[in-house]
């Protein structure tokens, strides 16, 4: 039997990499994709999302999520994924659109109509928070929360104690879903360190298929700055697996 899930995340490199390799699950069955403003503005972030599901020809719902945190101003990461997103890998637009509800609603919507479903978030928590705050009831629908977030060590050396991007563009909205009650399942940044893909993977990618070429424009100059110069650490795909 399939497990139903929602998806909410801010697509990035490595959350690209996750929704895509979910697309081909076989335990999930995908009812939502909602976009987060994180790695990049929600424009963005919706886009990217319209396009992975245009691309691998995914029938699956797209809504447009909060146009940034709760409390303070939207810090992106381009320097990072690159300006659209994606890396290297460019493509020239959508022809779908998303759907009319925002995220937050499109949650609770999807939650009432598939009771014990899952919810996995590989962005900042903003729409999860605004859903919860908004229909704290539901909680008792979701059957497990499970989102990429903090880290056990102060790897980047920062003056935070816990400086892991998801949770510091909106920490305020991760204390709302960790008191909401929900049963929730934290996948530290730290696991992304021990399931990286080196250079001489990447490189290999590019002659497998349409996603090993996808994987390769994306990876091949992403710089994460967590594991060294010469490996991309999977943070996103650790916690969708």
């Amino acid at each position: 039997m399939k497990t139903n899930i929602i998806i909410d995340t801010d697509p990035g490199i490595d959350d690209a990499v996750a929704i895509v390799t979910s697309f081909f699950a076989p335990s999930i069955d995908i009812k939502l994709l909602c976009s987060t403003a994180g790695n990049l503005g929600i424009d963005i972030t919706t886009r990217n999302l319209l396009h992975l599901c245009e691309l691998y020809d995914q029938n699956i719902p797209v809504a447009k999520g909060l146009p940034g945190p709760l409390m303070r101003p939207l810090e992106e990461a381009f320097g990072v994924h690159g300006a659209m997103g994606f890396g290297s890998y460019t493509y020239d637009g959508v022809k779908t659109k998303e759907i009319d509800l925002p995220a937050y609603e499109a949650m609770h919507y999807a939650v009432r109509l598939n009771p014990g479903c899952s919810i996995l978030v590989i962005g900042p928590l903003t729409n999860v928070a605004k859903f919860l705050q908004t229909y704290p009831e539901d909680v008792k629908y979701i059957n497990e929360l499970v989102f990429m977030g903090g880290t056990r060590d102060n790897v980047l050396e920062q003056d935070e104690p816990y400086p892991e991007f998801n949770i510091s563009r909106d920490p305020e909205a991760c204390q709302i879903v960790l008191d909401s009650g929900a049963n929730i399942v934290i996948i530290p940044m730290d696991f992304g360190h021990y399931a990286y893909i080196n250079r001489e993977e990447i490189k290999k990618l590019k002659s497998v298929n349409k996603t090993g070429r996808l994987f390769y424009e994306m990876y091949k100059e992403y710089k994460d700055g967590h594991v060294s110069a010469e490996n991309a650490a999977t943070h996103d795909s650790c916690a969708a697996t």
